[in-house]
């Protein structure tokens, strides 16, 4: 993507000189669509579709759920004129000392999603397993799951450059094998299978519901990703094509891989281990490459999130090389996805994972978005790291606006969110049991840093 792609990355959250920003917006589809190509599509698509809603309300939720990576696309935007990493971007408009909560919280989250996908994985592995006879005991799983992280490190640690040219070959590789899994699903689906009662008790609070998981699942949850990929383009490039090579490489595959999850939904349990029975799917030939391509949308996945968790550590004020943060991540997830095997039921932890991550990322996007549109898409790079003598300093290193605004709409998304381990006093009086998290957050913080700035102004 920059300068000798063939080297291993030496910058980390620092900002990359214009004579190393060689990248190209196209480089952004297979970056997006390589991360979004796994198994967690499937999982979340069939999730939606044991709800009891319609098939066709499920698959409009997925159409409109997923234009969260609309956001993605115009974060991406900050990137090349920023020069740094999102996490880094975020002091603009929250302050030298106010971004720091977020930087944790990015972390947290992305730490989250490698566990999240560590499991898939591991599981995948585990019927691969079976299948050569190896077997799927303790051992085998600590291995299943030593093998899955081990690989994702390795990536992530090459950096930028490594990550860039694998998911643009990734990308083809598992587009053709979700393809050929995909013809061979649709016989197995089942139109005419009965629709249970809605989960909230109407169906309109289980549409809500329904797009509140798909928005946490898709777009929404990346959105302290975008500039991590951008920041090695040149200032100048094309913020169209920046937009739509971001937006359309999320949205295209994510919602098909969510609709056949949902119709799969009618022949298999989706909501629980889909991999375990997708031997009801694909012929008994095929199951070895299915299974291995299941295993590759995982590392590609998992790739982006201990990337960019990397980066945040950094951001945090660890003082590492970024090759050294990320294998501290890795040894971290691999403790964290130990519990989510042995210790938890999986499908919960994941339900209960996004819900709570989207209330404090969904405002936290609004904020940087609106900062960056009010500042005319341009950033004085040189600030971000001078500390308390630079203009996004504020107040003691806060940005007493953007903290309101942040705190605000987490509230706001805390008082409206319907999970398995929080429901907002709102979600039932006022949504009928749908989950408008997503919204809330977004609106209620953006209109406070919005009007907040024209006040001061």
């Amino acid at each position: 993507m920059a300068g000798n792609n063939t080297a291993n990355e030496v910058r980390g959250i620092d900002i990359i000189p214009s004579s190393e920003r060689t990248g190209t917006p196209k480089s952004l589809f297979p970056v997006w669509a390589a991360t979004v190509m796994t198994m967690t599509g499937f999982l979340l698509g069939g999730i939606v579709g044991t709800l009891g809603l319609p098939l066709n309300l499920v698959i409009i939720a997925i159409l409109i759920g997923n234009l969260g990576f609309l956001l993605v696309g115009l974060l991406s935007i900050t990137g090349p004129q920023a020069g740094t990493s999102m996490i880094t971007i975020s002091r603009a408009s929250l302050g030298q000392r106010g971004y720091w909560p977020g930087s944790f919280l990015s972390w947290l989250t992305a730490v989250g999603w490698e566990t999240v996908n560590a499991v898939i994985g591991t599981f995948a592995v585990l019927e691969l397993f079976k299948i050569i006879g190896i077997g799927t005991g303790t051992i085998q799983t600590l291995l299943a799951l030593v093998i899955t992280i081990s690989l994702v490190v390795y990536i992530a640690v090459k950096g930028i450059f490594t990550v860039i040219k694998a998911q643009s070959i990734f990308t083809i590789v598992i587009a053709i094998g979700l393809t050929i899994t995909i013809l061979f699903a649709i016989p197995k689906i089942n139109l005419g299978v009965a629709v249970g009662d809605p989960a909230t008790g109407s169906l309109i609070g289980t549409f809500l519901l329904a797009l509140g998981i798909i928005m946490a699942g898709g777009g929404i949850s990346y959105l302290n990703y975008p500039a991590d990929y951008t920041r090695y383009l040149p200032e100048s490039a094309n913020k169209k094509a920046i937009f739509g090579y971001s937006f359309l490489g999320g949205y295209i595959p994510i919602t098909v891989l969510m609709i056949m999850g949902a119709l799969l939904g009618t022949a298999i349990d989706m909501a629980g281990d889909p991999l375990a029975t997708f031997s009801q799917v694909v012929p008994t030939w095929f199951l070895i490459p299915f299974l291995l391509v299941a295993i590759l949308g995982i590392i590609t996945n998992n790739v982006i999130n201990i990337y960019s968790s990397g980066l945040s550590l950094l951001a945090m004020g660890l003082k590492v090389k970024r090759s050294t943060a990320v294998i501290i991540d890795g040894i971290i997830v691999f403790g964290i996805a130990s519990y989510a095997i042995f210790g938890t039921d999986f499908v919960t932890f994941f339900i209960n994972f996004l819900g709570i991550m989207v209330v404090w990322l969904a405002p936290w996007g609004a904020i940087v978005l609106i900062d960056f549109y009010q500042r005319g898409q341009k950033y004085n790079s040189n600030e971000f790291f001078k500390g308390n003598t630079s203009e996004y300093w504020y107040k003691s290193g806060f940005n007493p606006i953007g903290m309101i605004a942040w705190i605000a709409g987490a509230i706001a998304g805390a008082l409206t969110i319907n999970t398995p381990l929080l429901v907002g006093p709102l979600a039932n009086s006022w949504f009928a049991g749908g989950d408008v998290s997503v919204f809330a957050g977004i609106i209620v913080a953006g209109i406070i840093y919005k009007l907040g700035n024209k006040i001061k102004d």
